[in-house]
């Protein structure tokens, strides 16, 4: 019984869970970019938002930002001095450079060692100390070195400052209530594919299962005995689903870290959900899924025999008509009416009297339809059971 509902829930609930958990990671992997940026926006003491240490307790360190670039990419270099031993340390670092060291970051040690001994190096004077670890990187391919240099010869610069801690905080986005609204529009727009994918599966594998439930039916089964019947059935295929969904999110993590949505890369570590996260958005494929299975089975519920027994619809009313007529009048579109023609059958020339007509009722509108269909010797509406 289960062959038959499970495999397009269990695909359609993995490919939703995917598809929701994907975005959901790139704004993580933002926010951990924003934290990350935070120490190079570190301010002279006193000025910082959330300093990392108390500045009560630490040494003066010059400090320096500089921005720089190589065969177009950006390359930034931290200048710094202690002047004591209790000077702070930036992250990614176990120590400060003493003057001429330097510490650079994984993508630009490669560099160094790709390019020409005269083309980089004469940049950063002295000896490679070490590399700068993930925490203090925007990105695998952000190039960064840390120069030490001596506090006498930095503290000359005009845009060297004195600090006592490093930045903790992340850096600020100013965003305005437009921005807002359009992110927030962006979100909604994202869970509507998703939301449409899994009712469709749900929608498709329920339609598979309505004979087997009208079987249930004509057997003595109640409507809740078929509701609590398609509602385990389908619980757990899109739990099963989930699973599937969220396993293949964690594997696909590192290919999709590698895709520049900012410009640059993330970390794959970056695009991590917490449980939290996990736990408020798996519920919500299971449950979409079970309503959407027991909202198409509204024919068995009424009747054994309502999957099979395909009445056609009423036609539509007079007022439901005479209000499409309104709006579509108004576009003023010409209506084509079908007219006979001897020897011919039925031809799809334009009627001159209907042709010309623009509002009342309007072309196009399902008046100028029944009333083509209407005219015709013969002719009944699509919409009525003899025309079938």
């Amino acid at each position: 019984m289960l062959a038959v509902v499970v495999p397009p829930t269990i695909i359609g609930s993995a490919v939703g869970v995917s598809l929701l958990l994907l975005p959901l990671g790139g704004f993580h992997g933002i926010r951990a970019k924003d934290h990350r940026e935070g120490w190079l926006l570190t301010q002279r003491a006193g000025h910082n938002r959330i300093p990392s240490v108390d500045e009560a307790t630490t040494d003066d360190l010059w400090w320096r930002v500089v921005a720089d670039a190589y065969g177009g990419d950006q390359l930034t270099r931290v200048e710094v001095a202690a002047t004591g031993s209790r000077a702070p340390v930036p992250p990614g670092l176990e120590r400060l450079p003493r003057a001429g060291e330097y510490f650079v970051s994984p993508a630009l040690a490669r560099l160094l060692d790709a390019v020409p001994a005269d083309a980089l190096w004469a940049r950063f004077p002295g000896r490679e100390a070490g590399l700068v670890g993930d925490a203090a990187l925007m990105s695998p391919d952000m190039l960064l070195a840390v120069v030490g240099r001596p506090a006498s010869e930095l503290g000359r610069e005009s845009d060297a400052c004195v600090v006592r801690s490093i930045e903790a905080a992340p850096k600020e986005h100013s965003y305005s209530d437009f921005l807002r609204i359009v992110l927030g529009l962006g979100a909604v727009g994202l869970l509507i594919p998703v939301l449409v994918f899994v009712a469709t599966s749900a929608r498709l594998a329920a339609a598979r299962g309505e004979e087997r439930f009208a079987a249930l039916r004509l057997v003595g089964a109640t409507p809740r005995q078929v509701n609590v019947i398609a509602s385990v059935e389908t619980g757990i295929a899109a739990v099963a689903g989930t699973c599937v969904g969220s396993v293949a999110y964690w594997l696909l993590r590192p290919l999709v870290a590698r895709i520049p949505f900012t410009g640059e890369p993330f970390f794959p570590s970056d695009l991590g959900l917490g449980w939290a996260t996990m736990l408020a958005v798996s519920p919500g494929v299971p449950v979409a899924a079970v309503l959407v299975s027991l909202l198409s089975l509204r024919r068995v519920r009424i009747s054994p025999l309502g999957v099979t027994r395909r009445q056609t619809p009423r036609p539509p009313r007079r007022a439901a008509l005479s209000a499409s007529s309104a709006v579509s009048g108004s576009w003023r579109r010409p209506a084509f009416c079908p007219t006979a023609t001897p020897g011919c059958g039925r031809s799809s020339s334009p009627s001159p009297s209907l042709s010309s007509a623009s509002w009342s009722p309007g072309p196009g509108s399902p008046w100028s339809g029944r009333a083509c269909w209407r005219s015709m010797p013969g002719a009944t509406p699509p919409s009525s059971p003899a025309g079938v």
